[in-house]
Order: structure tokens, then sequence, then C-alpha cells
């Protein structure tokens, strides 16, 4: 365990929140801008302001709106990162109920769902995968990590989460890390 594993009180749990009403939140920068479309929610993170998109061969998951008639999203490189891809969306966005006020969805998310993002008591970063991975002690492959890769879900029954970790898939003995910060 590290010295900052003993002096953190608990995991900080953050809402990723890229816009505010029509315009970026203050912080996030403009890296480029694309044309495309978003075809099904987020796979990656559970809101209701997430996305899955594409524009040309290059999918984006996930990408954010300010409400489910935006014609722009917001795509960002990672679940720690500030620069932006504004997506100018060709096709209505699928059907799904108004993005919720944010605090009550933080709320929520505390209890469901898996966190986009964990970084880890050392300060590692870790982001969620999609599609098909692999299988550790009979649990999913789910972060893509820095230095090695996270194994299964967050266990969130202490006041620090914890994730099964593992270095490399060639050395598949688990380690407990502790996540200091878990990105939604």
């Amino acid at each position: 365990m590290t010295l900052l594993a003993l002096v953190l009180a608990a995991t900080n749990v953050v809402l990723v929140t890229p816009w505010s009403h029509a315009a970026l939140r203050p912080g996030f920068a403009v890296s480029g801008r694309v044309t495309g479309s978003c075809w099904i929610r987020s796979l990656v993170t559970d809101r209701s302001d997430a996305w899955r998109c594409m524009a040309g061969n290059d999918i984006s998951d996930p990408c954010f709106s300010t409400s489910s008639s935006a014609t722009t999203v917001a795509c960002l490189a990672g679940p720690f990162s500030r620069s932006v891809v504004l997506m100018r969306t060709t096709r209505a966005l699928p059907h799904t109920p108004d993005v919720v006020d944010s605090s009550a969805e933080l709320r929520g998310l505390r209890l469901r769902g898996q966190p986009w993002g964990l970084r880890l008591v050392d300060g590692e970063e870790c982001t969620f995968m999609t599609g098909a991975t692999d299988v550790v002690a009979g649990m999913r492959l789910n972060y893509a990590c820095t230095k090695g890769w996270g194994i299964g879900v967050p266990d969130r029954t202490k006041a620090v989460w914890q994730i099964s970790y593992i270095v490399s898939l060639q050395n598949r003995t688990l380690r407990k890390m502790g996540v200091a910060e878990a990105a939604f």
C-alpha cells in the first residue's frame, strides 16, 4: 500500500461534465471538430447524456450531449482528459429521455453502473474497455491501465474502493489496488 492510500479518506466520485448548458465548461479545450453520427447510448458509461458515435472510421465512446435534441456532442479522449473533439451530428440522437440534473445523476451513479475511468492511489489511470477482452480468475478484464489491467468491478464496500489488478497478461497474479478517483 502506498502512502497516498494511507491518507486517502474515501474514493472521490466525479461526474465528467464537459457542457454547461450549450457551452463547454471552463477547463475543457477543443482539440478538433468532426462530422458524424451517434447510433446508440454509450457502452462505456450508464448516463443519459452519453453516446457511442462515429466519424469516418473512428468510434468515440462516450460523447456527451446537452440534451436529447442536441446537434453537437463533446467527445473526450479519456475520463481524465480535458481535450474535447466537437462532433456535429448528421442525424438526430437516438430517442432517450432528456439529460437529468448532474447532481442527481451523480448520486445515482454511486450505486449503479461501472466507472468510465479509475485513478488508482499510485496515480495510474485506467479506462473501461468495450468489446471482447479476456478473463482472469473468472472475472472480465475491464480496465486498460497505464501500467497494467483492472480486473472485474471495483469493490465499493469500503470508503476507499479497490480493484483487482494485474501487471501484465503474462503475469496474472492478482493484487488489490486502491481507487483514489472514479470518473463516471
